[in-house]
């Protein structure tokens, strides 16, 4: 569960940090290809960041009924579930443990792969422009 919420903590950081950009070169037509790539890097974000967490909740009301339930809210369902017993988990929680690990996996390569591969890239675009590349806060 902590692997998870760090992944979305990261790409939440990295998504600001792009919307910072994108207000800065707004008004700068010469930089308007700078601009492009800095929202086509920003869907990346997105992308990776959508399957863990419910990136449209509002927050009022009825998201839980409207909204697809992503992998960070089964996670912590499953979570409580299996929390609430004062005996061992059964075979079959011990089996979604390891199907929740599976799937986590397939999230955290993407993520890895963003985080190796393109994000130096964008900031080599950035720095070649003089802007400030993304930082990350942490290690993956």
């Amino acid at each position: 569960m902590n692997a998870v919420v760090d992944m979305i903590n990261q790409l939440e950081s990295l998504r600001k940090q792009t919307m910072d950009i994108q207000a800065r070169l707004a008004a700068e037509k010469s930089l308007e290809p700078i601009l492009a790539a800095t929202k086509a890097f920003a869907g990346k974000l997105i992308s990776a960041e959508a399957p863990l967490v419910q990136l449209a909740a509002t927050g009022r009301g009825q998201d839980n009924t409207y909204l697809k339930t992503q992998f960070l809210s089964r996670l912590l369902a499953f979570a409580a579930i299996v929390g609430k017993t004062d005996f061992p988990p059964s075979p079959q929680q011990l089996e979604r443990h390891r199907e929740f690990k599976i799937e986590a996996e397939s999230y955290r390569k993407p993520y890895l792969e963003l985080l190796k591969n393109e994000l130096p890239a964008f900031n080599r675009l950035l720095r070649e422009n003089n802007i400030p590349g993304l930082t990350t806060g942490n290690k993956p």
